[in-house]
């Protein structure tokens, strides 16, 4: 499955081998909870783990910054 190529933090594009879903464990207060993030790209030569905020905000999701750390919103 070819899954495209995306320009990451060098510029530099780099292919992507599929697309799918992947479920992340996270921890929202004291509470452990499974999200699941919906047609992502697998970058295997990738060094590091991107999420697009600019397709988070058209899924209806945001992202606040604060104090050093991200917080990811869902639309509810």
């Amino acid at each position: 499955m070819n899954g495209g190529t995306i320009n990451g933090i060098s510029n530099v594009p780099v292919k992507a081998l599929g697309r799918g879903s992947v479920k992340i464990k996270t921890r929202v207060k004291d509470k452990q909870i499974i999200v699941q993030l919906r047609d992502v790209l697998h970058v295997p030569t990738a060094v590091n783990n991107l999420i697009s905020i600019s397709r988070l905000n058209e899924q209806g999701g945001r992202a606040r910054f604060d104090n050093g750390q991200v917080t990811l919103l869902n639309q509810n």
